[in-house]
């Protein structure tokens, strides 16, 4: 087996599908000017790329008909969700195969059935056909007729990523359980007959991690490839179907592999390979954003010690694990803090005398608890032992509590804030509505402020509640218990910071969106803004203290103890697409 390049192209190519004879590759590319996605082919082995469509919507997520005649692939609608269309590789005969609208963005993979009668994929919630929770994968007609159900899931579990299988008689995906920010992924077998329906419960294969995208077939049958983050970074690995070997991981495609497609001749196997790249940048009044923490790899979530002096943050400098590093406040002089107790350690919060930090670490299994770690480098303590997800500590202005949110008191993506003894001791709960997981004690340390979560209500099967996040109020509750009170109507998710100088926010209104195709945060209007305000609660007064635009993004900003430095991320995604030869 050998690594080829397939593609090489400025901004993001994505979701491969190979032609049924391995000749060909489709994909989704958002152009020279990564300006808009269009479905694109190419020949193996030849440097041209044809473009296939030009519609002004996102067009994303092809699939080849099993006669090769053929792409399929989702085109946004006006009204919310996708649509299919086809196209026939050289790019004639574009049509709209069906006005059943299929659920957007990245876990919208389509699958063709082998007749070519049918396209399996997850309906958009706005379709009559389902009920408002039923997140499960319909077959639907291509020569027109009401979908019919094929996999089981409801909210707020779903199912994703089909793949039948090349006799059509069973069908692979990924089956997620969890709320919203917490789900696991398994890859699911599903026996059918030869209507496509079930012919029996599904089989589990093995664990994906979160939300995988794509799941293959081999050549043979006999085994899955399917990509996953339960180590970190996007993997491919394969499963066999009869479980007498145990998952593993592919080797040489390496990390941030992701969208696997193999063909059902030719022995080549397509996927995309990913380069994601955080930094950390420090923002000045009238000034351009200035690098601090930038390296090849992740560098993320700052924050300032009380001095002002030192940043501590997150980073894969130190290889696949994230850790915990320190750096001096211009970025210099970086070395790394934490080696383990998890997968990933992230989230760092200074003690108010700089001596400790705090931090959230991931275990193997996914929880998450609350550790301390003294700043020189000494023994750690873990503060949480919850079997469920403890997160985002943040110490309280006296250095006596640690605030964590929790998801103990009941179902919610980031659950409610919680505080703990810094000493040790049980935990006792301070929000019952939710809790976002950036959370600061007010100046006089005499309440929380947080922003306040959006309620869903789902009514199918039977009724159920849960919390998500989203551009909310901020809101600020007293730390003894009392009525919570608005500081700002709006807020864009995450970002806000406080400090002794006053509250920093960025308000709504400059519009973030989640690119359809890969999740990645952008902002789509072209020169967009993104203000930066602080408060000063004693007046209620708000003043503009700088603004930032893409790439640079101020979710979980931090601002130095003076108020004279804001930290921001800048975020930088690239994807080619690679290819295994004699992949077996």
């Amino acid at each position: 087996m050998r690594v080829v390049q397939l593609t090489a192209l400025n901004g993001l190519e994505v979701a491969p599908t190979l032609s049924p004879d391995g000749t060909q590759v489709a994909f989704s590319w958002n152009g020279e000017r990564e300006d808009n996605f269009d479905i694109y082919v190419k020949t193996i082995g030849s440097s041209k790329v044809l473009q296939l469509t030009s519609d002004p919507a996102v067009d994303s997520l092809p699939t080849w008909s099993p006669d090769g005649k053929q792409i399929a692939f989702l085109r946004d609608h006006p009204g919310g969700g996708t649509v299919i269309y086809s196209v026939r590789p050289d790019g004639r005969e574009e049509r709209k195969r069906t006005d059943f609208r299929i659920a957007g963005g990245p876990s919208a993979r389509i699958a063709w059935s082998p007749d070519g009668r049918w396209i399996v994929g997850r309906p958009d919630r706005a379709e009559d056909v389902v009920m408002k929770d039923n997140w499960a994968l319909f077959l639907i007609p291509l020569a027109g007729g009401t979908p019919r159900q094929i996999t089981a899931a409801k909210a707020p579990n779903l199912d994703l990523a089909p793949a039948f299988s090349r006799d059509g008689r069973r069908l692979a995906y990924a089956a997620c359980s969890g709320l919203i920010g917490q789900r696991v992924c398994d890859v699911n077998v599903i026996d059918l007959r030869e209507d496509y329906s079930a012919a029996g419960p599904p089989r589990r294969v093995a664990s994906a991690g979160r939300q995988p995208r794509s799941v293959a077939w081999s050549q043979d049958g006999l085994s899955l490839v399917y990509e996953t983050n339960r180590r970190g970074p996007w993997e491919l690995w394969r499963a066999s179907l009869d479980g007498a070997t145990v998952p593993e991981r592919l080797e040489i495609p390496g990390e941030h592999s992701r969208q696997p497609a193999i063909a059902a001749a030719g022995n080549r196997l397509a996927f995309e390979r990913l380069v994601e790249l955080t930094s950390v940048f420090a923002l000045r009044r009238n000034a351009q954003p200035e690098p601090v923490l930038v390296s090849s790899t992740w560098d993320y979530n700052p924050q300032f010690s009380p001095d002002g002096r030192r940043i501590a943050f997150s980073s894969r400098r130190s290889g696949d694990v994230e850790e915990i590093w320190l750096a001096a406040a211009d970025g210099s002089d970086a070395r790394q803090l934490t080696s383990g107790p998890g997968r990933r350690q992230t989230l760092p919060a200074w003690s108010p005398d700089g001596r400790q930090i705090a931090f959230e670490s991931t275990s193997v299994n996914t929880s998450t608890d609350i550790w301390v770690v003294p700043t020189d480098g000494g023994a750690l303590r873990q503060m949480t032992h919850d079997p469920g997800l403890e997160n985002a500590p943040m110490w309280s202005r006296d250095g006596k509590r640690i605030y964590f949110v929790s998801n103990r008191g009941g179902p919610a993506p980031w659950g409610d804030t919680w505080q703990i003894p810094a000493e040790g001791g049980a935990p006792t709960q301070i929000t019952h509505g939710g809790s976002s997981p950036v959370k600061y004690e007010s100046a006089d340390g005499k309440a929380l402020i947080y922003q306040s979560p959006i309620l869903y209500q789902s009514v199918d099967p039977k009724p159920l509640t849960y919390r998500t996040l989203g551009d909310t109020p901020l809101v600020a509750v007293p730390i003894g218990g009392g009525t919570s009170r608005q500081l700002v109507p709006c807020v864009k998710e995450l970002s806000f910071a406080v400090t002794d100088t006053g509250v920093y926010f960025s308000p709504c209104g400059s519009r973030r969106d989640r690119n359809p195709l890969n999740g990645f945060i952008q902002t789509w209007l072209a020169g967009a803004e993104i203000p930066i305000q602080v408060l000063d609660p004693s007046t209620g007064r708000i003043r503009t203290v700088g603004s930032v635009k893409a790439p640079f993004d101020s979710t979980r900003m931090a601002v130095s103890p003076d108020g004279k430095r804001i930290l921001v991320h800048r975020n930088t995604y690239l994807s080619d697409l690679m290819l295994i030869e004699n992949f077996r």
